[in-house]
């Protein structure tokens, strides 16, 4: 299924449902992370919501959460829906992000 498909799919979900379809496997961090980054791209120019995005970093994080899940080790999931963390960085949406 292309990321498009999934970011509509994600955009109704709560951050509870989400992290359910990580754990299934049904969603990897690295898709939710590049859905998340595909929204931002595509609102914040007319939004101006973040200063600073950290893509590669959020990738790399989702990708050694990836190799965690796959150990049957502790999930991770990345969040863009209302803040999001990243190794001491944290930005904030100045308003939800329209669906």
């Amino acid at each position: 299924m292309p990321i498009q498909t999934k970011q509509s799919e994600l955009l109704p979900l709560s951050l509870y449902e989400v992290s359910e379809l990580v754990h299934s496997k049904k969603l990897s961090p690295v898709e939710l992370t590049q859905a998340c980054l595909a929204r931002i791209e595509a609102l914040n120019p007319e939004l101006n919501a973040f200063i600073t995005v950290t893509a590669e970093m959020a990738l790399g994080q989702a990708r050694a959460a990836e190799a965690e899940i796959q150990n049957r080790c502790t999930a991770f999931v990345t969040n863009a829906a209302n803040m999001i963390f990243i190794s001491g960085t944290v930005s904030y949406p100045a308003q939800p992000l329209p669906h």
